[in-house]
């Protein structure tokens, strides 16, 4: 089955904002982002889904590429996102943490399925 996602790269200072999973994948790190709902675009979507996961708007959204990645039976397929955001992210009920870390250093951390790969597809882009 495929599933849609979204993610973001927050970008701030050199660093990139990774958010600590609470619910889903609990404990597991990653860009923030989710599920892009049936009708709805991708840039509707990431301006949701940080405001749900870390309670800040998106600024100077531009999509930069997406990338597919097998998990299990389902096919994930991200569209990627960078930008900046407004505020302070803050940990909603979904996110136990938020963190910013150097693009290169965010692969140490225990990722959520499919991250890894996504992380890859945002160096070689920038």
């Amino acid at each position: 089955m495929e599933k849609r996602l979204v993610v973001m790269v927050a970008r701030r200072g050199g660093k990139v904002l990774l958010v600590q999973q609470r619910k889903k994948h609990a404990g597991r790190w990653g860009l923030p982002g989710g599920r892009i709902r049936r009708g709805e675009k991708p840039a509707r979507a990431i301006r949701r889904e940080l405001v749900e996961e870390v309670r800040c708007s998106a600024k100077a959204l531009r999509p930069i590429g997406s990338c597919s990645v097998r998990h299990g039976l389902d096919s994930l397929v991200f569209s990627i996102y960078v930008g900046r955001v407004s505020g302070s992210p803050a940990p909603s009920d979904e996110i136990r943490a938020v963190r910013w870390v150097a693009l290169r250093n965010a692969g140490r951390y225990r990722l959520r399925p499919g991250m890894g790969a996504v992380l890859d597809a945002v160096r070689r882009v920038l």
